[in-house]
């Protein structure tokens, strides 16, 4: 044997002897030397190459050959390091052209020593093996794979990753089909991807290793071999947890309500990846459910048949705001709403029902198609697709009629303006044929269209298609186009007949008889001689007496198209103009009520912008009085309260209203009037899109701080105490972050009115306003008041002259006491004098709010004694009723707002309810409007006759009585349309009733309980004027629930009053079960709720949040309380929970039971139904206070603390925890997700703290751990987007929880890979390196097995801390491992 390799010796010691030649020479002849080094170094001899299948081997001590080529090869590589590149190349070249196993295993191991040394990177050395490895050459393959595993300890994470692909790209270069023999081969290369993907080989992260292979598979498209598929199936598997765990398993199921869920935030949790087809934006490569990496088509459906979507879907979308780029998904959402439209037509529902539904589809297609979000052609042509194979033929009237609303509206100017930038015949191609495709589809009759009956609303809906055909032509004649078609014979009959009627108009009386003239002014929207018509049945010709009393009707209203309301607007704006540049009189002549009434339903529809931009400033200019008063009222009692302004519109109606109060010369019933409307329209602000608007006013407007006037009352200290107290209800329920404007709102309302809050009211605010809600006063503030008041007394007294009276309270400071004057003058003569009134009608308008709080501070002052105080409400009712010097309602308000506390608190309260519950002429008007004017005006003709019975009845006056008075000021009353103080009574009442809840105690018999309830048996009927009952409602029991929670008495008490006082009783709204309870007398025994119950209520909210479900109640939105039924079903709900006679915890835990029991009910029907449970649970508790959120924190805290490691008895399997909302732990899990989900980001913030005072001192075991990590996963990237810092408080609580669960288990921990998945996961997607310190000290003092797995976490600790050769299953070198001695022997 030795003899045989004394051959080679003398030529391998010739090539080495040239080895400084071969180093420096050129590049080719490198290549041919270092080739010959190795030929020479492993030539055969002629009988090795004659018996080579022959030979014996055995394995002998190393030649000196082979000893000197390892020399030869470390000084190579040693000394050309550029070239390493090139020289390894050439290496592996030579050994993958070997057919000698004994030559290849004898070069392999020279390298293999040459990487132990140091001298070769194992990275380098790998990578080069892979580049040439062929599957042909099997026995060279083979040993290949055997020595990369060896060797591939050494390489660090990145280097494995980058092996890893190679290794799969060299298999996919692999046919599926090989030979029987290279089988063998193939499995030794699956062996070497098992051992760099096994995690407890700790070669690199399990989440790098799956980040590369879906990387190189990103679909079914894209599959490995077939030799790799179980390999990388096995890590897919163990991913899946991981995946789960970062996304949940509700998301795909959430929807949103617009105004409560998130979606009003500029950034919020429901945007869409638009580049990635809409689907949820998920970071990483992870194994997601199909449910989350599809398009969310669902979810943009049902956000886009919701009102004011516009921003929410552009948010979402993440559009530019003047973006014109078409939609796909909006496309087909419009057409997938068509489709739902003519489905619930088929079913013969209520027409008002099918008016509702279809009238949102018109408005969306105007205001999609007009955005060209979702072009008018595009949107025709999905929906014909769509109704290709379905035969639905009812609703092909209304459907004509959603397109002539667009057809008519796109003559408007700016729309005009915009089609002009194409061709003029253009809209033939995108309107007129696809709207053709879709009448040859649905109008198959064989007979020509009958002509309708005009007597019925649904003639206008029988002739839209007919209406269309005309439009078009009328179109197409004024462009000189020739229509593609020409006129169907179906439609020849009812198109003579239309023009026939058209040269026939009507007259006004006629008019209102049938829907003749709403029918042909869909069509010829520009004739006046039509518009003309139907403004003279309104209003009244010169020659018409008496005027007409009946607006028009909503029917006819509702069957209009938008452009003829448009039209027709314009035309009740110019005749109310018209009428302000009339000259003035003395007594003008009283406004048509029709007229009003009619125009106030227009502004319900199409919005006030140009009553604000054009009216009231020429009205204001012109000093028409009498007009502006009209249009105050008509804001105050009927636009302002129903129709969903946008809050920048709020806004400046609200400065121009201040504007005119803070004008000397107005009267005063005209200032009332102001404040009244100003009243009303921040009673209707609480929303949270109403705070997002005042963020912006207060960040981007400089002159807010500086110049109140341009959005709060520069003189009403109680319109602005009402503006600071909606902006806390509504901070307060929304809980929303206030902290980047809060301040500067704050500064500007102490700006405007400096002022101060009792402490009964700061401790219901948010605590961010408790800094700004003191104002000091001196501590003898009493007595100044008291000594000021007798010297002003004295004054007065001083003065003999009622020139100089006049001018000392008009004209200077002391005009402010002049009521307290009043007051000592009324109190010792009993009455006042004549020049007393004089001044007061002399007064400003606007002081009277100074003069009124001075009053009542010094009243409350100077009456401490009960028995006073029966005289002091006598004397105030003579005050407002037989005096006039003030309103009632502008005097209790006063009275509720003022920071009384204590006793002078106990004796404002005394004296309002002597005020009152005593005296008779104020619930004799109520009692009397209650009975006589019924509430639903837009429903009653004669609405206006009624109103004017009481007015009659109860005439009102806004200023004293001149008879008896020399030289008296001139004064008028103003005509009084649509209010009285009744109506402005009822939004000072809500104060009222909030107060005595402020100031409200646990016991029973509290003097101020007994007041509310007192209140609300005798004014409770007027709440069947409420604008906004249920969202008052909703408000204060949520707002107040800390006082209410003991008291169901007064819960019920509350409920029953409010909203059984509606016109559609308590029935409409609630379940049975509650409106039996409400009816229950007060000495009934207690109802008790019991689980079924719960479920009975969640049930009817699942059912009301599905869109245009028919068992939720229907009506007509535009004059209701919410925008559509979804807001509804959920408001009603909430206050349905609040009015429950337990506690927030009682109610909460069985709102949990009752989810629960739903899902263990479901668990064979699958998850999707409970899911939709889980939604409305989310938004349930989204919208309920906080104290049911604390209820569902404990719950979760309970859960955590009862959860056992994986080999204790344990109720839910890990798995089960993670797959399945259908058991108790996955149900709240999910619910959690939702509710966060839903609300805004400030719950998430709360979350770092709770996790290190609550849950980390709980968690000891894995599963706890692992509950956590799915707990948190699915908001850390919402923590990420909004709250980067929280987010990096969140993580560093989950290491140390990690850190102790460790410790407790001695590193005995079965679902580590689980949790070091997702814990790369958050480092590699979320925070990157930003808490590396805090994370090494962690992974450091960690057991082995998971400071293994986690090491690469921290590369310091990678590189400083070598991994113990034992710790790697299979063998191999880790790096900076200890490499054993050369091998002394060889194979032969």
């Amino acid at each position: 044997s030795v003899a045989l390799h004394q051959a080679p010796t003398d030529n391998f010691n010739m090539a080495t002897s040239e080895l400084s030649f071969v180093v420096s020479a050129p590049a080719s002849q490198q290549r041919y030397n270092l080739s010959a080094i190795l030929e020479t170094s492993t030539v055969e001899s002629s009988l090795q190459s004659l018996f080579h299948g022959c030979i014996k081997r055995v394995l002998i001590p190393s030649s000196k050959p082979q000893e000197d080529l390892l020399e030869t090869m470390k000084i190579l590589f040693s000394s050309s390091s550029p070239d390493t590149h090139r020289y390894l190349d050439q290496y592996f070249i030579f050994v993958a052209n070997q057919v000698n196993h004994l030559r290849v295993v004898h070069l392999l191991k020279v390298v293999s020593n040459l990487v132990a040394m140091g001298t070769l990177q194992p990275r380098l050395v790998c990578e080069a093996v892979l580049r040439y490895l062929d599957l042909s050459k099997e026995m060279v393959w083979r040993e290949s794979l055997k020595f990369i595993k060896e060797i591939i300890g050494g390489v660090d994470y990145k280097g494995c990753r980058d092996l890893t692909k190679q290794l799969l790209q060299k298999f996919d270069q692999l046919p599926l089909v090989v030979p029987e023999h290279q089988i063998p081969a193939l499995l030794q290369g699956q062996e070497l991807l098992a051992y760099i993907l096994n995690r407890n080989s700790a070669l690199m992260p399990a989440y790098f290793a799956h980040d590369e292979i879906q990387r190189q598979y990103p679909d079914k498209n894209h599959t490995p071999h077939w030799v790799c598929k179980e390999v990388i199936g096995k890590l897919k598997g163990g991913m899946v947890t991981t995946a789960e765990m970062v996304s949940g398993i509700v998301l795909p199921y959430l929807r949103p309500v617009l105004g409560v869920s998130t979606t009003y935030m500029p950034v919020n949790a429901w945007r869409l990846d638009s580049s990635k087809q809409c689907c949820y934006t998920l970071k990483g490569l992870l194994p997601y459910k199909e449910s989350l990496l599809k398009p969310q088509d669902d979810l943009i459906y049902y956000i886009v048949i919701q009102p004011n979507s516009k921003d929410v879907i552009g948010s979402i979308l993440n559009l530019a705001r003047q973006t014109s780029q078409p939609s796909q998904f909006v496309e087909e959402a419009i057409a997938r709403l068509g489709v739902v439209a003519m489905e619930l037509s088929e079913h013969n529902l209520e027409a008002q029902r099918l008016f509702e539904v279809w009238n949102q589809m018109a408005n969306i297609l105007i205001f999609y198609s007009y955005l060209n979000l979702a072009p008018f052609g595009s949107v025709l042509e999905r929906l014909r697709e769509k109704l290709y194979q379905l035969h639905y033929r009812k609703g092909r009237g209304y459907l004509m009629w959603t397109i002539l609303q667009y057809t008519t509206s796109t003559s408007t100017s700016a729309t005009a303006a915009k089609a002009s930038q194409q061709p003029s015949n253009s809209w033939v191609q995108k309107e007129f044929l696809p709207m053709m495709s879709v009448f040859d589809l649905l109008y198959q009759d064989k007979e020509p269209l009958p002509v309708p009956d005009t007597s019925k609303p649904s003639c206008v809906y029988d002739v839209s298609m007919a209406s269309l055909w005309i439009s078009y032509t009328k179109k197409a004649e004024a462009e000189k186009v020739t229509l593609p078609r020409s006129t169907p014979c179906l439609l020849r009959k009812q198109i003579e007949w239309i023009e026939k009627l058209n040269e026939e108009i009507p007259t006004a009386s006629l008019a209102m008889k049938d829907y003749t003239l709403p029918l042909l002014l869909n069509i010829y929207n520009s004739n006046e001689k039509l518009l003309n018509v139907l403004l003279e049945s309104t209003v009244g010709s010169p020659t018409s007496s008496p005027y007409p009393t009946t607006p028009l009707a909503c029917t006819t209203l509702n069957v209009l198209v938008m452009h003829a309301k448009v039209r027709l607007m314009d035309k009740f704006k110019n005749h109310l103009i018209k009428i302000t540049e009339l000259p003035k009189q003395p007594e003008p002549q009283p406004l048509v009520h029709a007229l009003l009434e009619s125009y106030g339903r227009l502004l319900v529809w199409l919005g006030t912008r140009n009553l604000q931009s054009q009216l009231i400033p020429l009205v204001f200019k012109t000093q028409s009085w009498h007009v502006l008063h009209a249009l105050l009222e008509l804001i105050a009692y009927r636009a302002a309260v129903h129709l969903q302004l946008q809050f920048s519109l709020k806004f400046q109606m609200l400065q121009q209203f201040q504007t005119v109060a803070g004008v000397n010369v107005i009267p005063n019933q005209l200032f009332v009037s102001v404040e009244t409307a100003v009243l009303r329209i921040i009673k209707g602000l609480n929303t949270p899109e109403f705070l997002i608007q005042l963020a912006k006013q207060c960040v981007t407007d400089p002159k807010l701080g500086t110049d109140p006037k341009l959005l709060l009352s520069a003189d009403s200290e109680e319109l602005n105490k009402v503006f600071v107290l909606i902006v806390a209800q509504t901070v307060h329920i929304s809980n929303m972050d206030t902290s980047s404007w809060l301040d500067l709102f704050m500064k500007a309302v102490q700006t405007a009115t400096p002022h101060a809050w009792s402490e009964s009211a700061q401790q219901f605010f948010p605590q961010p306003f408790h800094q700004h809600c003191f104002f000091p006063l001196p501590a003898d503030h009493r007595t100044i008041l008291i000594n000021k008041v007798d010297e002003e007394l004295r004054r007065y007294k001083s003065k003999n002259n009622d020139a100089e009276l006049i001018q000392v309270f008009n004209e200077t400071d002391s005009s402010a006491f002049f009521y307290c004057v009043l007051w000592r003058l009324l109190l010792d003569t009993g009455s006042i004098p004549n020049i007393c009134l004089k001044i007061v009608l002399l007064g400003v308008p606007k002081k009277q709010g100074a003069q009124v709080r001075k009053l009542v501070d010094y009243v409350v002052y100077t009456n401490t004694s009960n028995t006073q105080l029966n005289n002091v409400a006598i004397k105030f009712n003579e005050l407002v009723w037989k005096y006039n010097f003030i309103c009632l309602d502008r005097l209790v308000l006063c009275m509720v707002l003022r920071r009384y506390d204590g006793q002078d608190a106990q004796v404002c309260f005394a004296i309002l309810r002597h005020l009152l519950l005593v005296p008779q002429e104020f619930s004799q008007r109520v009692s009397f409007f209650v009975r006589e004017v019924p509430p639903n005006y837009w429903e009653v003709p004669s609405w206006d006759q009624k109103h004017a019975v009481y007015l009659r009845q109860y005439p009102e006056t806004f200023h004293p009585s001149t008879a008896g008075i020399p030289n008296p000021p001139k004064v008028s009353t103003l005509p009084m349309y649509f209010g009285n103080v009744c109506l402005r009574f009822l939004p000072v009442l809500d104060l009222v009733v909030q107060r005595l809840l402020e100031l409200s105690d646990n016991n029973s018999n509290n003097n101020n309980i007994q007041f509310l309830e007192q209140l609300l048996d005798r004014y409770g009927h007027l709440y069947k004027f409420h604008e906004h009952p249920m969202t008052y409602l909703y408000t204060t029991m949520h707002y107040y629930e800390i006082n209410l929670s003991e008291k169901p008495h007064l819960k019920k008490k509350l409920t029953f009053t409010v909203i059984g006082s509606q016109q559609k009783g308590v029935e409409w709204y609630f379940t049975s079960e509650l409106c039996k309870h409400l009816r229950t007398p007060r000495d009934g025994p207690l109802w008790k709720p019991t689980t079924p119950y719960y479920i009975k209520v969640i049930e009817k909210l699942v059912e009301g949040l599905q869109p245009f479900n028919v068992c939720v109640p229907t009506c007509n939105w535009h004059f209701g309380e919410f925008s559509g039924p979804l807001l509804f079903v959920l408001y009603t709900t909430c206050v349905e929970v609040l009015s429950l006679p337990v506690s927030a915890k009682m109610a909460s835990q069985q709102l949990l039971e009752a989810l629960y029991s739903k899902a263990t009910s479901l668990s064979d029907k699958g998850s999707d139904t409970i899911l939709t449970w889980i939604n409305a649970m989310g938004l349930l508790y989204t919208s309920l206070p906080k104290s049911f959120q604390t209820q569902l924190m404990e719950e979760l805290v309970s859960t955590i603390r009862a959860l056992l490691p994986p080999g204790g008895q344990s109720t839910d399997h890990t798995l089960h925890i993670v797959t399945g909302p259908r058991g108790r732990v996955g149900c709240l899990l999910s619910m959690l997700h939702a509710f966060w989900h839903h609300s805004n980001i400030n719950p998430l913030l709360e979350l770092q703290g709770w996790l290190h005072t609550t849950v980390r001192p709980l968690v000891q075991n894995e599963m706890q751990l692992l509950f956590v990590c799915h707990l948190v996963g699915p908001v850390l990237n919402r923590l990420n987007t909004e709250r980067p810092k929280a987010l990096l408080e969140v993580v560093l609580e989950l290491y140390h929880m990690l850190q102790a669960v460790d410790t407790l288990q001695g590193g005995q921990m079965q679902c580590s890979d689980t949790i070091c998945d997702f814990l790369y996961h958050i480092k590699y997607m979320h925070i990157g390196d930003q808490i590396r310190e805090e994370v090494e000290k962690v992974v450091s003092s960690l057991q082995l097995p998971l400071k293994l797995r986690l090491r690469f976490l921290v590369p310091q600790l990678d590189r400083q801390q070598p991994m113990p050769a034992a710790a790697v299953t299979g063998g191999g070198v880790a790096q900076g491992m200890t490499v054993p001695p050369i091998s002394d022997t060889m194979e032969m």
